[in-house]
């Protein structure tokens, strides 16, 4: 229709020409038919048809054009990064021009010249980005002289490029979370408290400790959030273990030796009272999520009560939420506002601050502290003490107390320091492992020597990332584990890591 002397067809592939033909899902090609015998002649076309109908459109383009026409196809899919190949249309235009009926894609692939790419000859470039790429290919920027060149101009890229470079190796270096000067993070040279929180995230994986604690970064914030969930699982948390201290404590002394028949009506008004108070401080998106929230909390509460039923008949609850430290809301004694100084040997020690949320008298002189949590148990149930720090919270609130005690002027001392779940997922179960004075020092003490080392690797487990917000930063779990794993066994080149080798060997 044009009258031009040249003719482009271009996208000649066999992804877009002729088609699929495949049928609307919705309206089959034999319900189209019964309504094109209706509605003749109007009709609808057949979907079934169409590759034919394209591929004899084009047959009738190309007998009506004089002149010159040049056909051709993407043979690469920059989106997928596959090979693509040209349509049946083109084969046979190749057998026409070549005079040859019986060519194949063989022949004709080996008869068509190199395909053009986006490396055109620096004469042809049409702007500045065609130009530099047409430079790529010739000397000195050929055989990746072209990467280096452009290196060399951003020094923020040949940065990148080294730390890459150096990430990839066995050696542990500055860009793996290696820091100079760093003895004034070791809890033992400070007079700043630091957590049972802050110490097992050093645990889990030093190089998350880094970012979070030495460098101070922060995911962003996820503005979406779920209309079917109601609270936080922190939130939830505070929630319960404010209704289970209430159930004993308000006021004091209100249940001793608790009994489900007798004390469930008490324990579920006092969870209404505190579901209520959250939904006037953080209103619910919808019935659903209230609902679905309130009937977690109550079975909690059941669950909760039904265990401490059983567990009340060797112990006496004596006091909740025990905080000490300048950052927690102590309680009458032993509670303090002053933090606990736990000792390390050799003289040494560090100050810790927390909040234990129960303390269970068996005798008169001997206690139980026990940890509110409200998810599985799968974490806490390994036998291995502490798991090297990972979990470590229960021995340190154990010689805390024990230290709160002594500074009140009692006397007494742990004999059980453990973890109760009391949700759906934990089912009620306790959790206590041995208490190891020794082992404890041990890891503290190797936890607290990476930190004075500037030593922050990252973990090998990738357990250990699943609750982490910052993959994003460190590569992930996969690749940033892998790498670790080969730096941890370069023992000769990296001495640095030798006490993380002894709490991961």
């Amino acid at each position: 229709y044009s009258g031009r002397s040249r003719i482009y067809l271009v996208g000649i592939d066999s992804r877009r020409h002729p088609g699929s033909g495949l049928q609307d899902p919705v309206l089959l090609d034999d319900e189209r038919r019964g309504i094109n015998a209706a509605v003749s002649p109007r009709e609808l076309g057949m979907r079934a048809g169409r590759p034919a109908e394209n591929a004899l459109a084009l047959r009738s383009c190309i007998a009506r054009v004089r002149g010159q026409i040049t056909v051709s196809y993407a043979c690469w899919d920059l989106l997928e990064a596959r090979e693509q190949f040209p349509a049946s249309s083109c084969l046979a235009i190749f057998r026409l021009v070549t005079g040859n009926p019986n060519a194949d894609y063989r022949e004709m692939d080996r008869r068509l010249p190199a395909a053009a790419g986006f490396l055109t000859e620096t004469s042809r470039a049409l702007d500045e980005t065609e130009w530099w790429l047409s430079r790529v290919q010739v000397p000195p920027l050929a055989g990746g002289g072209g990467a280096r060149a452009v290196r060399a101009a951003y020094s923020w890229l040949e940065n990148g490029f080294s730390a890459e470079r150096a990430r990839e190796s066995d050696a542990f270096t500055v860009w793996d979370g290696w820091i100079r000067d760093a003895e004034g993070l070791d809890p033992r040279r400070s007079d700043d408290p630091t957590s049972c929180s802050r110490i097992q995230e050093l645990a889990r994986c030093p190089y998350s400790y880094f970012l979070k604690r030495v460098l101070r970064l922060k995911p962003p914030e996820d503005v979406r959030s779920d209309p079917t969930v109601w609270l936080t699982p922190m939130e939830r948390g505070l929630l319960l273990h404010e209704v289970f201290r209430r159930f004993y404590a308000d006021p004091a002394g209100a249940v001793d030796r608790p009994q489900f028949d007798r004390d469930w009506n008490r324990i579920e008004s006092i969870a209404r009272d505190e579901i209520e108070k959250w939904k006037q401080k953080v209103p619910p998106r919808s019935d659903a999520s209230f609902a679905a929230l309130a009937d977690d909390v109550f079975a909690s509460c059941r669950i909760f009560l039904l265990g401490e039923e059983t567990h009340c008949r060797d112990v006496a609850p004596r006091w909740f939420e025990v905080g000490f430290g300048p950052s927690r809301e102590a309680t009458e004694p032993p509670g303090d506002s002053q933090a606990v100084r736990i000792p390390l040997g050799r003289g040494e020690g560090f100050w810790l601050s927390g909040r234990i949320d129960r303390v269970d008298e068996e005798t008169p002189d001997s206690y139980q502290v026990w940890d509110y949590k409200t998810g599985s148990s799968w974490d806490t149930a390994d036998p291995d003490r502490g798991r090297g720090g990972r979990r470590i919270q229960d021995a340190l609130y154990a010689q805390a107390l024990e230290i709160l005690i002594a500074r009140a002027g009692r006397r007494g001392r742990v004999v059980k320091s453990g973890y109760f779940y009391t949700g759906r997922r934990g089912e009620g179960e306790r959790f206590a492992a041995p208490l190891d004075a020794a082992a404890t020092r041990e890891t503290l003490n190797a936890l607290f020597d990476l930190l004075r080392a500037g030593a922050f690797p990252h973990t090998p487990t990738a357990e250990d990332c699943t609750i982490c917000e910052l993959g994003k930063v460190c590569g992930g779990a996969e690749l940033a584990g892998a790498r670790a794993r080969i730096k941890l066994e370069n023992v000769a080149g990296n001495p640095v890591l030798e006490p993380y080798r002894k709490l991961n060997p």
